[in-house]
C-alpha cells in the first residue's frame, strides 16, 4: 500500500481546503448580514431625516400662511396652509390641530 499514502495526503489537503472555504463562506455570510443591518439603519436614518425636513418645511409654510393671512392675502394663505398640511400630515399634535383650525378660518373668510 505504498501509493495509498499519497491519496490519503491528497484527500487530507482537499478536506483542509474545504474547511477553509467553508469558513470563508461563513465569514461572507456574516458580512452580508452586517451589510443588510447597516442598510436597514441607513434607511431608518434617511426616513427620520426626511421626516425632520418635512416637519421643518411644514412649520415654515404654516408661518408663511399666518403672515399672508394677517396681510389679507387669503388665497395665498390658504395655499401655504395646504402645503403645511401636506408636510405635517404624518404628525399628530397640537400644531396640526392649530393648522386645521387656521385653514378652516381662512376658507370661511374666503367664502364671505
Amino acid at each position: 500500500v505504498i501509493g495509498g499514502g499519497g491519496a490519503v495526503s491528497e484527500a487530507r489537503t482537499m478536506l483542509e481546503q474545504a474547511v477553509v472555504l467553508f469558513e470563508q463562506a461563513n465569514a461572507l455570510s456574516d458580512r452580508r448580514d452586517q451589510i443588510d443591518k447597516m442598510r436597514e439603519v441607513l434607511a431608518e436614518a434617511q426616513l427620520k431625516e426626511q421626516n425632520i425636513e418635512d416637519e421643518r418645511m411644514g412649520i415654515v409654510a404654516m408661518q408663511k400662511a399666518k403672515e399672508l393671512w394677517d396681510g389679507g392675502m387669503l388665497k395665498e394663505a390658504l395655499q401655504q396652509g395646504e402645503i403645511a398640511r401636506a408636510k405635517l400630515g404624518s404628525f399628530s399634535d397640537e400644531r396640526l390641530e392649530h393648522l386645521d383650525g387656521m385653514v378652516a378660518k381662512i376658507k370661511g373668510e374666503l367664502e364671505m
